[in-house]
């Protein structure tokens, strides 16, 4: 039986497209986005929040370099173009009441997904999407660090990355044990490397032996200090048309008085807010006031279980972060 040659330098012909625009909401784990993504939801043209865990394994492979370019590239067009095409002809709907990627979240859009599961399928629905020109949307983790590989797959791709005060993540990744054996747990979604019996996520590839030596709090905390400052070095790098793809949102303003945000985003997207939008912020508790006596119970919390180095380095990044984006 013959078999077909491997050419290791043999390049990925990239497709064409039916969405060349997708609109990425990303930020940290923890961060906000799911609240934001539902919100925009809402807007006319917009879709139902998507998601893709395996297209973003696609992504984490390709940062830590065992994925060459054009097969990232490839297969990352494809998973936004599956998504888009399953989504128009109502394949795979998810009608869960808690779920944030379910049509019930996205009010008032109820009939047009029923009618598109009696719809046909084919070349009439591509057709159909490219008319259309929809307002994709997909939540995905850390996409801001990695903007060379959205850029490179969607050159006209938007993406929206969300901020958070770093004591509300902190705490909530290690409520959600993120720094024990998260890692090695079959519900983890991130990519792992080993190190030695151990295994840890993506992101600390190169400093695996430095993190198996901190405590669960430790590790967290720098866990977010190290992918923030990974966020914050990718924007720095960024040419001025690179930029205005991308918005950041400030978890604390936004919640605050998202109307602001809301509209510049409509721009941003080139659509508008719908009839639905202002119920569906009330669902996401917007606009809401920070909790300023939470967070401190949070942080007696953290201290109690990190190192005073460590510790230290979260009020570090308080206090920056505060300052930063005006919040004291």
């Amino acid at each position: 039986m013959a078999r077909c040659a491997h050419n290791a330098e043999r390049k990925i012909a990239i497709r064409n497209n039916l969405i060349q625009n997708p609109v990425f909401v990303t930020g940290l784990s923890r961060s906000g986005k799911w609240m934001l993504s539902t919100i925009l939801s809402s807007f006319e043209r917009a879709e139902k929040v998507n998601t893709d865990y395996l297209m973003e394994q696609i992504i984490m492979m390709r940062m830590l370099g065992v994925l060459r370019g054009d097969v990232a590239e490839y297969l990352v067009r494809y998973a936004v173009d599956l998504a888009a095409y399953n989504l128009f002809i109502g394949r795979n709907v998810n009608i869960r009441p808690g779920d944030y990627t379910s049509i019930l979240k996205t009010p008032g859009k109820s009939s047009a997904f029923a009618k598109r599961l009696l719809s046909e399928e084919g070349k009439v629905v591509r057709q159909r999407i490219i008319e259309s020109d929809p307002v994709f949307i997909m939540l995905v983790h850390d996409a801001l660090w990695h903007f060379g590989v959205y850029r490179d797959a969607f050159p006209c791709m938007k993406m929206i990355h969300m901020e958070r005060h770093p004591v509300d993540v902190v705490y909530s990744w290690f409520s959600k044990g993120y720094g024990s054996d998260f890692a090695r747990d079959a519900f983890n979604s991130t990519v792992t490397v080993n190190a030695g019996k151990k295994q840890f996520f993506y992101y600390t590839a190169g400093r695996e032996d430095e993190y198996s030596r901190m405590s669960e709090a430790d590790r967290v905390i720098r866990m977010v200090r190290d992918v923030s400052e990974r966020h914050r070095r990718t924007y720095r790098s960024l040419s001025g048309d690179e930029r205005k793809m991308v918005r950041i949102i400030i978890f604390e303003k936004f919640v605050t008085d998202p109307g602001p945000f809301l509209k510049d985003l409509a721009v941003f997207l080139a659509t508008s807010a719908s009839r639905y939008t202002p119920g569906v912020c009330r669902q996401e508790r917007c606009p809401r006031k920070p909790d300023a006596q939470e967070r401190e119970k949070k942080i007696k919390k953290l201290k109690a279980a990190a190192s005073r180095k460590a510790f230290q380095a979260l009020l570090d990044m308080a206090a920056e972060y505060e300052t930063a984006n005006g919040l004291k």
